[in-house]
């Protein structure tokens, strides 16, 4: 079976599925079409997969955060206009 277009589209459409406990490499490996060896030369592991899907959803939604009008990452999370922010937490010198 054929996945989405795009690097990691299989392990995400599978942990959408399945979640994250339940999915496995082979699982990947099967609907990919991905030859073990290729896999496991990039993932030794589906710790590594996951850390990677996450790392990409960041990224993504930082990216979305940026372009939107009126909002803004900070240190501290998303800030937005319309909403009444919480004091920045003060810490000792």
């Amino acid at each position: 079976m054929a996945c989405g277009v795009g690097r990691g589209a299989c392990a995400a459409e599978l942990m959408a599925e399945k979640g994250s406990e339940a999915f496995r490499m082979s699982d990947i490996v099967e609907r990919s079409g991905v030859p073990f060896g290729s896999l496991y030369q990039y993932f030794p592991d589906k710790t590594a997969i996951i850390d990677t899907l996450a790392e990409r959803y960041n990224n993504s939604t930082r990216r979305t955060v940026s372009i939107s009008p009126g909002c803004s990452a900070t240190r501290y999370g998303v800030s937005h206009p319309m909403r009444p922010q919480p004091p920045s937490p003060r810490f000792p010198n």
